[in-house]
């Protein structure tokens, strides 16, 4: 729960950095961002495994699939694009890395079914 948390907090502090950085930052951040994110969805995966009873689980996971190829592969970048489109893009990745951190909410709540 520790690495998850520690992950969660580096990936949404990090998407926010993308949309504040500038120069040299930006380029810190770029290549430093994708890695911490990609290391989100194993962990996530996991606990998932961990919640469910052993035999649910396999429903559950194969279910997470589609929705988050839904989510990550069209709405996120369909509202990156709105918000590039009538605002500032640094403002969507701003919002995605807020959005990240409140991922900690339903964190609090995996510990308590966990324990």
């Amino acid at each position: 729960e520790l690495v998850m948390g520690c992950i969660y907090v580096a990936s949404g502090v990090l998407t926010v950095l993308l949309g504040l950085a500038s120069n040299g930052w930006l380029i810190f951040t770029v290549f430093l961002q994708p890695m911490v994110t990609t290391s989100f969805f194993p962990v996530s995966v996991l606990a998932l495994a961990n919640t469910e009873s052993s035999r649910t689980r396999d429903v559950a996971i194969s279910l997470m699939i589609p929705f988050v190829y839904l989510f990550a592969g069209g709405i996120v970048p369909a509202s990156m694009s709105a918000m590039g489109e009538y605002y500032k893009f640094a403002i969507g990745l701003m919002l995605m890395g807020v959005f990240l951190l409140f991922s900690l909410l339903p964190l609090m709540f995996l510990r308590v079914r966990l324990s």
